[in-house]
């Protein structure tokens, strides 16, 4: 193996090397938002806190009811629901 093509495959062992060791590991939070008679809630402000973050993540319902907060940091969380005309939930 001449030196450049040697020089080369070690380069491209550090970047891979180096890419791997950067990755995190993440999660995500996703769900649903219904009534107890079971229909969906859209605009329902979904607050995601944690240590893990260093500022809230802040989501609203879509017209389906649906939500999602992908790549957490993976830890523990808290999640706040919050509609006008609804009590507040916190899980």
């Amino acid at each position: 193996m001449t030196f450049r093509k040697a020089l080369v495959a070690s380069v491209m062992t550090l970047l891979v090397a180096t890419t791997a060791a950067a990755q995190q590991q993440t999660g995500e939070i996703y769900g649903r938002a219904a009534a107890k008679s079971g229909a969906v809630l859209p605009g329902v402000t979904v607050t995601i806190e944690g240590p893990a973050l260093i500022a809230p993540r802040v989501s609203v319902t879509s017209e389906t009811g649906s939500y999602r907060a992908p790549e957490l940091p993976i830890g523990t969380y808290s999640v706040t629901f919050k509609l006008p005309g609804f009590r507040t939930m916190v899980m």
